[in-house]
């Protein structure tokens, strides 16, 4: 998402994230985000086929573009930047219960800006024993968004980044946001990332390019992925993630939209190899009483085998306030694809 503003919480020691069993509609289409849900071929979803997840937001908190690591029987959160937290974390071991980490990249590096809050889109990547952290910052040097890496031996941290933190900045592309990894059956990883075209008036695009075998460098050549080309999703693509199904479909989840309001939504394609040709298939919307603007899908799967999305959408609290609350949905019942 470009230039996001994420809303402050008081920072706590626990946070309660509450499933709550919802009758939410997924709708595979290619209409317009801000058409009645009676268009195209909606899917009702029965409350049994799904489990969503929601931050308590009365707290103040917010869990915005979320990412899941799965190490040994623990769950670890990461989200986009609040006060007083870089990349905040929480722990789980059940997706239900939540204990909240902290920030586990309290330091920046001195050439990137955090006074315009700018730290978003965390995620992470385990290699050799140890875990990166790949996370966008704004670059005093580029003076555009650029995506770092960061490393630590433990997934909760404390992330460290050295003086040549950036890996990839497309300046020229408007910046380059919004970073996922992505391991294929043989073992070779891929950073997948958007050129933030968007915050400048100029295209956007998805992008994937080979990792070197610590994750902290790029190697060979990149690919781009898909591009915004339909009226629905605004001039926006972003917030990749890919993953390959037990059938052997290398699908690629993306957002398109507004991140600020319903317009938002969770896109589907295909790919023939982790850096394409890849296929779009049609919208997906997801919406609930008090929860739309679903976006920031990433796959991962649980230790039951199950596989999840999670992601963000807006939800009323009852102070009034509108926040982005993680989410979880079976990768299923969001894509109606078979895992």
């Amino acid at each position: 998402m470009a230039r996001r503003r994420p809303s402050p919480f008081g920072a706590g020691l626990l946070v309660v994230l509450v499933l709550v069993a919802a009758a939410l509609t997924t709708a595979a289409s290619s209409t317009d985000p801000g058409e009645s849900a009676a268009t195209g071929t909606d899917r009702p979803l029965a409350s049994a086929d799904l489990v969503s997840a929601a931050i308590e937001v009365d707290t103040g908190m917010e869990a915005a573009d979320p990412y899941v690591l799965v190490v040994d029987d623990t769950y670890y959160a990461f989200a986009t930047n609040v006060d007083g937290a870089n990349v905040p974390a929480w722990r789980s071991t059940d997706l239900t219960d939540w204990t909240y980490v902290g920030d586990v990249l309290p330091e920046l590096p001195a050439d990137a800006i955090s006074d315009f809050g700018l730290s978003w889109a965390p995620s992470v990547l385990e290699r050799d024993g140890g875990y990166v952290l790949y996370v966008t910052l704004f670059s005093s040097v580029s003076e555009s968004a650029c995506v770092g890496a960061a490393t630590s031996a433990a997934p909760s941290g404390p992330y460290v980044m050295d003086r040549s933190w950036t890996l990839v900045c497309d300046q020229e592309l408007g910046g380059a946001i919004d970073a996922s990894p992505y391991v294929d059956d043989d073992g070779t990883a891929y950073l997948l990332w958007k050129s933030d075209g968007n915050c400048c008036e100029l295209p956007t695009a998805l992008w994937s390019q080979q990792l070197s075998e610590d994750g902290l460098a790029l190697v060979g050549e990149r690919a781009e992925l898909l591009v915004a080309d339909r009226d629905e999703e605004r001039g926006v693509v972003e917030a990749p993630s890919m993953y390959r199904t037990s059938s052997g479909e290398l699908v690629l989840l993306y957002s398109s939209g507004d991140w600020t309001d319903a317009s938002y939504a969770v896109g589907v394609a295909t790919c023939e190899g982790p850096q394409g040709p890849c296929a779009k298939s049609g919208s997906v919307r997801t919406s609930a009483a008090g929860a739309e603007g679903p976006g920031g899908g990433e796959v991962f799967t649980a230790v039951d085998g199950t596989v999840w999305v999670v992601f963000h959408a807006w939800t009323d609290g009852s102070d009034g306030e509108r926040r982005r609350s993680l989410r979880l949905e079976t990768f299923e019942s969001l894509t109606g694809l078979a895992q």
